[in-house]
């Protein structure tokens, strides 16, 4: 299990997030699989975007991100998201 904390967008490993990073993490971590349609739509970037902002979130957290070839992304792991008080 990974643990985020969205207060301050920290995995369990002391990685800050960008915004972009953090909406595809809550995106891939709210679904089995997910398109590369919807994440393009959902971030509003492009496919070349989209590979590297994926590459970039995989070496940050060393997150089990899947690639479903030509179709979209299916996050491995277990997420655990933690609420600051």
């Amino acid at each position: 299990m990974i643990v985020y904390e969205t207060k301050n967008k920290t995995l369990w490993k002391n990685t800050k997030l960008t915004v972009k990073e953090n909406q595809l993490l809550i995106a891939l971590s709210s679904n089995k699989f997910i398109s590369n349609e919807e994440l393009k739509r959902i971030l509003g970037i492009r496919q070349e975007n989209l590979r590297t902002l994926v590459c970039r979130l995989r070496n940050k957290t060393d997150l089990n991100i899947k690639n479903i070839a030509g179709r979209g992304y299916k996050l491995e792991d277990e997420i655990y998201f933690e609420e600051e008080m």
